[in-house]
């Protein structure tokens, strides 16, 4: 009887991994490290003061929902994202493709842009800070610096990857080089900013977060 009741739930947990596999194991994953967070806190692994566990932080955020005062700083998040975002989009991209695309502009800003970019953000907080103070528009900074990096590498690099016998085809037939800019380079280059909006967006996302430094006593207990 225990068998033929275990066997629909074992059946039913075959069709979910055989239907999809990577959100199957991300949960099993997630749902682990959740559960041994908790066990390792509340077995005394470490300090509570130092690091809360999932309990706590999921009572904490209930209460912040229900109490409404969660949502005018998630409002205040985005609007800081999305300004810095938009901004850095409207600027990489455009740089990105003319450094890629006029060989004078990549010996110009190309050193510079590779040395900036290797520098991490952390280090740049104190200098935003001093400049720009700690309110919303040191958030806006950290959310395009964030993001303009990685959009504008990728697209520059995209360019760049441009196989130069499709060029070398479009002049052949007589075609300007802002034709073969529009028909070959934009339409090739477009994956490379796809992928650089996608790195830049989960980067921003983290700079926006990093930039709020907040103490809950009573995830800390």
């Amino acid at each position: 009887m225990i068998a033929a009741r275990e066997a629909p739930a074992v059946q039913l947990l075959g069709r979910l991994r055989s239907r999809n596999e990577r959100v199957f194991y991300g949960v099993i994953g997630f749902v682990g490290l959740t559960l041994a967070w908790e066990i390792a806190a509340n077995s005394g692994l470490f300090r509570k003061s130092l690091l809360s566990t999932p309990s706590a932080i999921w009572k904490a955020g209930v209460t912040d929902i229900g109490a409404g005062t969660l949502w005018p700083h998630v409002a205040t998040s985005l609007e800081e994202f999305a300004i810095g975002f938009i901004v850095s989009l409207a600027i990489a991209i455009p740089l990105g493709l003319a450094i890629g695309w006029f060989r004078r502009i990549d010996y110009l800003l190309n050193g510079l842009l590779a040395a900036l970019n290797a520098t991490p953000n952390v280090a740049l907080i104190p200098l935003i800070i001093l400049v720009a103070g700690i309110g919303f528009e040191s958030k806006v900074i950290v959310v395009f610096l964030s993001t303009f990096f990685a959009v504008v590498v990728t697209t520059f690099t995209g360019v760049q990857s441009i196989a130069r016998r499709h060029l070398e085809i479009t002049r052949s037939f007589g075609g300007s080089r802002w034709l073969a800019f529009r028909t070959v380079a934009l339409p090739s280059t477009t994956p490379y900013i796809l992928s650089g909006v996608r790195i830049g967006a989960g980067r921003a996302l983290v700079g926006v977060v990093s930039r709020f430094d907040v103490w809950r006593p009573e995830l800390h207990r």
